[in-house]
Parts: structure tokens; C-alpha cells; sequence
């Protein structure tokens, strides 16, 4: 009988012990997720660090902007960035202001679903939504296959019209409200000035300035919130002095960081060089730049980008960005 007792209570500390561990394995991991890095008046999430070939480690692009720790405004919505939002912990049911950089598939491919999860995030939270979401993209030009943002945009949702037009049925099911969006399609002339494209109530400025992706019409961004700023290139060869423009006296500017100096064509002629970020870092004096759509020519070269970039006289901070980073940009 003893022996038995001594084996019950053996049992019953085991199952106790396995339970402690599990409940701090489960606080462990909830103390892991993304979103409670979040610190700031203005934060980054990496959702999508990579190109259009993902890897285990990077998807395609995507960045999500958190205002007092809301998340409000994505940048690109590439293949894969649904499930990062989801790894996150990032609730994405008041997201206002969806900003294509360029219409490219490793840019836009996760919008939809992205969509849809922002529905189920408010069912979740009891929350009721008729404000409509803001797309803001590039216009068209007469030279390339691409539409304007709205062309795109309306070809997906546009009621009685779009091919995925069913979408604004999923709120009315849920009863969550309706599914309402405006679409601004902005100049993507590199010789027109940077503009201002949005305006909250509460101070946050969204600026857009077109930039040289090729022939393909493009964007760079630039979020700014109370006296705090974020840039990010989207895809460009920042040929021009627009980014210059863009990320003067920036907090942090996120770099298209796709090639290598002597990368050959077609790429040299679509995106940055490790030379011309450092250049554009120094010229507008950008406190820091975080190195992102990282792809199997840049991934094994990074200490070689790094280096490249230094030697143009960049002395401030200088990051690879990966997939669920968090960078706070703390008050002074």
C-alpha cells in the first residue's frame, strides 16, 4: 500500500510538474510574440523581409505601422504576410491605410486574405466597422502593362464588377458592419514633387514621392507622427534625388537592399546598389537604415553590403531587418 502511495504521488508531482512547465512554455511563448515589442509613439513591424522567391526565413514584402501601439497603416501586402500578421499577435480589425509601393505580385499578393482577416479580427472583438480602408499606390503610364491603384484596386472589389467583389458580403454575414474602401492613385512621375496623401486628426502624415523601379510605376513612402518619421524606398534604383528628398533628417529609413554594385541586368536596373544607400543615407542625413527585401543575391553578401554602404560615410545605425523585427522609435 505504501509502495503504491509512493508511486501515486510520484505520478501526481510528474503530471503537476508537466502542467507548471507547459503553463511557462504557453507564457513563454505568448511573451515571444511580435506585437508585444511594440513600445512606441511610432513602430515598424517586419511582417515580410524578403523578394518573390520566400524562404523559411523571409516572405514578400510587408511592413505594418503601429501608432500608440495600434497597428494603422500596411505597407505592401506580399505572398506570405497573412501568415506573418497572424504570428504577430497583431489584431488588424482598425487598420486604416493600405500604401502599395508598386503593383508587382511579391508586393500585393496578400491583400485579399489580409482583407478578409481584418473581418474576422473585428467579429472577434465584438466590433462593429463602416470606416472605409484607404488604398493609396501609383498611378498608370503609357509605357507599361500596369494599372492605376484604382483600376486595381476596383478590378478586385468594385461592387457588381470586381472579381472579388463577394468580399463585401463577409462583414453583412459576420454583422460587423459594411465593407467600404477609397482608392488615391498618385503621380508616379519622378519629376513631380513629394506630396502629402493623407492627414489624420490626430497628426499622423503620410507622404508619397514617385521613385525608378525599372518601368514599372512606383512609390516611396514616408509616415511621420509626432515628430517621428519613417521612410521606405518600396523597389527602386534611386536614381533620381527623390528618395534623397523623402528621407531627409528620417528616423529610420526601410531600403530596398535586393542587389550587389555589380549585379547584372535586369536588376541593376531595378533596384538600389549597397553604394547608392550609402550615398542616399549621407546625403539626407537619415539616422538609420534598416536593410530589407533581402534576396538570394544579397542574403550570403550582407557583411559585403554593410561594409559597402560604411565606406560612403554612413555612421549611424545599420540593421538587416528580418521577418517580426520591431523597431520602436522612442520619444526623446
Amino acid at each position: 500500500m505504501l509502495k503504491c502511495m509512493s508511486i501515486f504521488k510520484t505520478i501526481i508531482f510528474l503530471i503537476t510538474i508537466s502542467s507548471i512547465s507547459a503553463i511557462a512554455q504557453a507564457d513563454s511563448k505568448k511573451k515571444r510574440l511580435a506585437v508585444d515589442k511594440v513600445k512606441s509613439g511610432l513602430s515598424v513591424m517586419v511582417l515580410g523581409s524578403g523578394g518573390p522567391v520566400a524562404t523559411s526565413d523571409r516572405v514578400s514584402a510587408g511592413y505594418l505601422i503601429f501608432i500608440d501601439g495600434q497597428p494603422r497603416i500596411l505597407m505592401d501586402a506580399g505572398g506570405g504576410v497573412f501568415q506573418r500578421i497572424g504570428k504577430s499577435g497583431a489584431k488588424i480589425g482598425g487598420l486604416e491605410s493600405i500604401l502599395f509601393s508598386h503593383l508587382h505580385m511579391d508586393h500585393t499578393g496578400g491583400m485579399t486574405p489580409i482583407l478578409a482577416m481584418s473581418f474576422f479580427h473585428n467579429m472577434a472583438a465584438g466590433v462593429q466597422r463602416d470606416a472605409a480602408y484607404n488604398f493609396i499606390g501609383p498611378t498608370e503610364n503609357e509605357i507599361t502593362p500596369f494599372p492605376s491603384t484604382s483600376g486595381y484596386i476596383d478590378g478586385h472589389f468594385l461592387a457588381g464588377e470586381g472579381l472579388e467583389r463577394y468580399i463585401a458580403g463577409f462583414p453583412r454575414a459576420l454583422n460587423i458592419g459594411t465593407f467600404n474602401y477609397e482608392v488615391q492613385s498618385v503621380s508616379a512621375d519622378t519629376d513631380d514633387p513629394m506630396s502629402v496623401v493623407s492627414h489624420s486628426s490626430d497628426g499622423v502624415v503620410i507622404k508619397a514621392i514617385a521613385v525608378n523601379h525599372g518601368r514599372t510605376p512606383s512609390l516611396a513612402y514616408r509616415i511621420e507622427y509626432k515628430g517621428k518619421s519613417i521612410v521606405y524606398s518600396g523597389d527602386t534604383t534611386s536614381k533620381t534625388q527623390n528618395m534623397i528628398t523623402l528621407a531627409q533628417d528620417a528616423d529610420l529609413v526601410i531600403y530596398d537592399t535586393a542587389i550587389l554594385d555589380d549585379s547584372p541586368a535586369p536588376f541593376i536596373n531595378a533596384h538600389t546598389t549597397p553604394t547608392r544607400i550609402g550615398e542616399v543615407a549621407v546625403a539626407s542625413g537619415a539616422k538609420a537604415v534598416l536593410l530589407t527585401h533581402i534576396t538570394g543575391i544579397t542574403e550570403p553578401n550582407l557583411d559585403l553590403v554593410k561594409h559597402t554602404i560604411r565606406e560612403q560615410g554612413f555612421n549611424g545605425r545599420l540593421k538587416v531587418a528580418h521577418d517580426l523585427d520591431v523597431i520602436n522609435l522612442h520619444k526623446h
